[in-house]
């Protein structure tokens, strides 16, 4: 930690500017959504100003304030050891939610789709993911914001504190959006909330371990799409599968490994870090 380089006003001028581009770009696919272009132009588009409102962000501190915040948020790292074993975990943990769901028969008949409408509609988003949420939200949240942060914070203190941070600019976002789509400030159910803290833990941990911002990306990325195309069998997958309670490979291919198996692996891998 380097304290003397700290400062609180940058701090909280990093969160509000972060909030700021998180509320304009994830509310302009509800404006765009009233003209007559094709249904995944929005968030195309949303995504491209997500990515260059974040990069101009950095640009802009990079220049101003702090002339390492590229080396400070790892974004041009060489690969090691750590970062390879941060980039490789979440393939690891995937193939392990798959065999957990046949070791607890919780998944059945599994299988590739052949629907090509779904395998363009997970292409699509990946690409849109990684500009709309992955690439931008780890970059700030993770990037500017931690890096901010650890100047002044030990490791554990910003494990606990970040996360909440992240929750609360997400459910900033999610209260304005429904503003602007009906009208009533509603907040995010809690339940979402938690998921957020969670995930949030364990995009740190990526983060802290590799010291570079991309396992955290591709972390965020893998489960996006987990979710959206792969854990949940009503949103036309690309692999199929039988459960017996609906939602259930849900809770454990996502919640159970992706999330805890991280958390837990990536902590471990520090704790014999540190002891040697």
């Amino acid at each position: 930690m380097n304290t003397k380089n700290f400062k609180f006003t940058n701090l909280i001028i990093y969160i509000i500017i972060t909030c700021l581009i998180f509320i304009i770009s994830t509310n302009t696919p509800q404006l765009l959504d009233k003209t007559t272009l094709p249904n995944d132009i929005p968030q195309l588009f949303s995504g491209l100003l997500f990515t260059l409102l974040t990069i101009s962000f950095i640009l802009f501190i990079y220049k101003e304030t702090n002339k390492d915040i590229i080396t400070d948020i790892g974004l041009l790292n060489k690969a090691n050891r750590p970062l390879i074993i941060a980039l490789v975990l979440p393939i690891i943990l995937f193939i392990l939610s798959i065999l957990l769901g046949f070791a607890t028969g919780t998944l059945h008949n599994l299988s590739l789709s052949s629907d090509g409408s779904a395998w363009y509609a997970f292409l699509l988003n990946v690409l849109v993911a990684f500009l709309y949420e992955a690439f931008p939200e780890e970059l700030l949240v993770r990037g500017v914001i931690l890096s901010e942060l650890r100047k002044k914070l030990s490791f554990l203190s910003t494990l606990f504190l970040l996360p909440l941070v992240f929750a609360l600019i997400g459910l900033l976002s999610h209260a304005f959006s429904t503003l602007i789509a009906t009208g009533n400030l509603t907040p995010p159910p809690l339940i979402i909330l938690i998921q957020f803290y969670i995930f949030g833990i364990a995009l740190q941990l990526y983060r802290e371990y590799s010291n570079s911002i991309w396992p955290s990306v591709l972390f965020h990325l893998i489960c996006l799409e987990l979710t959206r195309y792969v854990f949940n069998q009503q949103n036309n997958p690309i692999i199929l599968f039988n459960e017996p309670v609906t939602g259930i490979m849900l809770l454990i291919g996502l919640f159970l490994t992706m999330y805890l198996g991280s958390i837990v692996t990536l902590s471990v891998l520090l704790f014999l870090r540190r002891k040697n």
